[in-house]
């Protein structure tokens, strides 16, 4: 079943002269990807004058996530009448607004709503109400009182005002203020999301900040821990950055340092692992552990692995590309063939059928993509970032892979200490010394300079 109908509100009136309706949603969880409408009232109201009421239980079978309601597709013609040019209200709207898209979505009518949030007009004029009522306790009767109460508690002026904002800003969640995306640069850097109590959600980077924070709010509709994670959201905080490089690197630190509640969760490890294999046909791969504490000695090391499964599973993984055999590989023992054999993805390597030289020889080229790179220089680097644009100049302080810090914050360098994830990201960026647009040696330090204009 496909519905199309344009709830586009075209009416040019001033806000609280709209067409709107006040919608309450029961619904059988809190997750909008998943969860399901049960219920949906609806006051619907043309200026001063209510011109109707609706309500509908809706039945909700066991579904698939992806799997369309037959009762919801029963109904959704005569709501989607209800709504055309209608502005909907109500509280935790963004919330509200997923629950009906996804609902849409799944029988095959991709609907946008225009929307005010009484819960961010109440956060935004910071007022508090007697008996205050929660979302899931309100009747839509309840949501006409409350708009009608804010706009008599603020003035008419201010209230036409919020309101124009909040229907160009549609997708701010309901702590946060026009003013706190004002605020924030469209340049590189690192942006921190707080909820209650000063609780630190979320760390990310960008090289647009501004655009990357709504980015969040426009999306958070297509993913649970998104919507989540905007609810919560009460201020926004940033660093600026020079550049990509400089963002990436304070991201890393500082998901590591403040462990936000809604990063994949980063821990700095005290050992890794690595196939270590050196060349010599008659020597079968070996797993090492490597200590974080020290610089990373790169010779015959191929990949990093945060344990020994994924060192293993890796190993396997070229194995079945490249007919390897798992017993010379170290991963099989016991006599005859090896399984890969039975299953003639081995050359025979193992019962003689091939020779160990040529084996090698398919190991070798196997291996060479995950060879782990030896440190370029041979010493310390300096690594400044430029940015024409914002003016900003950061110098990053390096040596083996190891990233000590801000030079330009000497209080905090750190001692040498290997992390994957700044290997990875460096890497990323050395590799390609065409990106660099100076560099030269001074003393025993190696000064590189990346220039960008973002």
């Amino acid at each position: 079943m496909s519905v199309k109908i344009n709830t586009q509100n075209t009416d040019r009136t001033s806000p609280s002269d709209s067409r709107y309706a006040f919608i309450r949603l029961r619904v059988t969880g809190v997750r909008p990807t998943t969860d399901r409408i049960r219920g949906i009232d609806l006051v619907l109201k043309d200026g001063d004058q209510v011109v109707s009421e609706w309500s509908v239980e809706i039945p909700v079978p066991n579904l698939a996530p992806a799997e369309a309601n037959p009762a919801f597709a029963k109904i959704a013609s005569q709501l989607l009448v209800r709504l055309t040019g209608r502005v909907l209200v109500g509280r935790n709207m963004r919330f509200v607004s997923a629950m009906l898209r996804n609902e849409l979505k799944r029988i095959g009518s991709d609907q946008r709503f225009k929307v005010i949030c009484l819960s961010r007009l109440i956060n935004v004029f910071s007022l508090r109400k007697e008996g205050h009522l929660r979302a899931s306790q309100l009747t839509a009767q309840d949501l006409l009182m409350e708009l009608e109460w804010i706009k008599k508690e603020v003035g008419h002026d201010r209230f036409e005002e919020a309101l124009v904002e909040q229907l160009r800003y549609q997708s701010l969640p309901p702590n946060i203020a026009l003013q706190d995306i004002q605020r924030l640069p469209d340049s590189p850097g690192v942006y921190y999301f707080y909820g209650d109590q000063r609780r630190l959600l979320y760390v990310g980077k960008s090289i647009q900040i501004r655009t990357r924070v709504l980015s969040h709010f426009s999306d958070d509709h297509r993913e649970n821990r998104e919507m989540e994670m905007s609810r919560q959201v009460c201020s926004i905080e940033f660093t600026e950055c020079a550049g990509e490089l400089s963002a990436l690197l304070l991201e890393a630190q500082h998901v590591k340092q403040l462990r936000p509640l809604y990063n994949r969760r980063l821990r700095r490890l005290n050992q890794l692992y690595s196939v270590c294999w050196t060349g010599e046909p008659s020597h079968a791969p070996e797993t090492v552990i490597l200590s974080t504490d020290q610089p990373l000695k790169s010779e015959h090391l191929f990949g990093l692995f945060r344990n020994r499964i994924n060192a293993e599973q890796a190993l396997r993984k070229l194995s079945d590309k490249y007919a390897l055999c798992l017993k010379v590989l170290g991963l099989e023992r016991g006599k005859g063939s090896c399984f890969g054999y039975q299953l003639g993805r081995c050359h025979g390597a193992c019962i003689n059928q091939e020779t160990r030289v040529a084996h090698a020889q398919r190991l070798r080229v196997a291996l060479e993509r995950l060879k782990v790179q030896a440190w370029p220089f041979p010493d310390t680097v300096v690594l400044t970032e430029t940015n024409v644009k914002n003016g900003r100049s950061q110098s990053h302080l390096i040596q083996q892979w190891c990233y000590l810090g801000d030079v330009s914050q000497p209080s905090s360098l750190e001692s040498i200490v290997f992390d994957l994830d700044i290997y990875r990201l460096l890497n990323q960026y050395l590799k390609g010394q065409t990106v660099f647009s100076r560099w030269e040696k001074k003393g025993f330090q190696y000064h590189l300079t990346l220039s960008n204009s973002k």
